[in-house]
């Protein structure tokens, strides 16, 4: 069983250190940031560069 203690620079400091529920919030908020933008992808007038360039710069690092 895992007690969550403190959440400290964005990290979540539990008592069996384990990471597990901080990987499944960042991935929830990774797709939160992808269906932000679903649009902005879907869009064919946009180029597959501008494409890549928001989804390194506001995505990954979300992930990340």
């Amino acid at each position: 069983m895992c007690i969550v203690l403190n959440k400290y620079l964005g990290s979540i400091i539990n008592d069996a250190n384990s990471i597990d529920k901080e990987v499944k919030e960042m991935i929830a908020l990774g797709i939160k940031a992808y269906y932000a933008n679903l649009n902005f992808f879907k869009n064919r007038l946009v180029t597959k560069g501008y494409k890549l360039k928001l989804y390194r710069t506001a995505i990954r690092p979300v992930v990340t």
